[in-house]
């Protein structure tokens, strides 16, 4: 079980409600924990923490997105990341909205009109999200596609199948993003309707596939050529097959009379219990000094830029150079070739 945790954990979704949640160890966009997603290169900013940082009044700051992401992931967070959309799906499940039926179970005189369409019925949550003409052709399109059968009666029931439901693994996130991009769109649709605007069963169709398709994009961003179409989607993940390039990597001698020094850091958690450790060898492969420190708690980055220090500083004082120094962070290397910046380390 605890292994299990170790790998699943940081794909749990976490729901928005007052910001606190950690921009890079909790999964809060549907694109898994950034800490665990994000290539090892990656300049994270460490000096934001909560989600609500993100944030500038009602909405996203643009500026602070554009400088902390990538355009995808920007442009993901502001398309389908929505404190209203999550509180939407929660309302919805709790059958909270404020639609005319639930207020006339409050005791509410109300004379009931369906927004969604022109059928002379009450207005309800499970008619605008289920039962109406728009509602029932767009969750049986998207629902065929997937091959999920289930009857068009209660809300709950359809968003757990969506969730259970089989799939590929590549598929999963977005079998579990479906009903809340439906349910928000169909909600658009209603608000709509009620305030003298139209949006057609063909316009709510495009654009949750629109959304489907961003998050595709961004969510598996290193697969080319992700389809526009929902059904094309479906087939182009259970269809893929990744492509594997190996490369033999092996510790080499360092040139005559030079000393090789290799470092290396961890973090189980990251951050979380850390250590560093680092070796130096002649130019016959003879081990000169080795040392290995217990870190605390700290990050991954942390460890591989303190090993690399530590290294350095050891072969300076012991007179041991000319020197090649070898490391297998990325991160580390660009930043010692000014390639690139090393935040939240002191």
């Amino acid at each position: 079980m605890l292994n299990a945790r170790e790998e699943v954990e940081h794909e749990i979704l976490w729901k928005l409600k007052s910001g606190t949640t950690n921009i890079w160890h909790e999964n809060w966009t549907g694109l898994g924990a950034f800490f665990h997603v994000l290539p090892e290169d990656f300049p994270i900013n460490e000096d934001l923490q909560d989600v609500a940082e993100l944030r500038q009044g009602e909405t996203w700051d643009d500026q602070l997105l554009d400088q902390t992401f990538n355009e995808e992931i920007a442009e993901h967070i502001r398309l389908n990341v929505h404190y209203e959309d999550i509180l939407l799906l929660v309302e919805l499940w709790r059958k909270k909205l404020a639609t005319d039926d639930i207020w006339r179970r409050q005791g509410q005189m109300v004379i009931s009109r369906c927004w969604c369409c022109q059928q002379p019925q009450e207005e309800s949550i499970e008619h605008i999200s289920i039962t109406s003409p728009t509602a029932s052709k767009v969750w049986k399109l998207f629902m065929g596609a997937a091959g999920i059968t289930v009857p068009l009666i209660q809300l709950k029931q359809v968003i757990s199948h969506w969730w259970y439901a089989q799939c590929c693994p590549k598929l999963k996130p977005l079998f579990q993003a479906v009903p809340a991009i439906i349910t928000w769109e169909l909600w658009k649709r209603r608000n709509a309707g009620k305030h003298r605007g139209s949006v057609s069963t063909n316009r709510v169709i495009h654009e949750i596939n629109r959304t489907l398709h961003q998050l595709a994009r961004v969510r598996y961003a290193w697969m080319p050529n992700i389809p526009l179409l929902w059904p094309d989607i479906i087939q182009y993940f259970e269809g893929y097959k990744p492509i594997f390039i190996t490369t033999r990597v092996t510790w080499q001698l360092p040139f005559h009379d030079w000393y090789k020094c290799n470092t290396d850091g961890a973090s189980k958690g990251n951050p979380g219990p850390s250590s560093l450790g680092f070796c130096v060898r002649n130019d016959e492969g003879d081990v000169v000094y080795a040392r290995a420190v217990d870190l605390g708690v700290t990050t991954n980055v942390v460890a591989e830029a303190k090993a690399i220090l530590q290294g350095l500083e050891y072969c300076v004082e012991n007179d041991l150079y000319p020197l090649i120094l070898e490391t297998d962070s990325l991160v580390m290397k660009k930043v010692i070739e000014g390639k690139g910046i090393l935040l939240g380390y002191n």
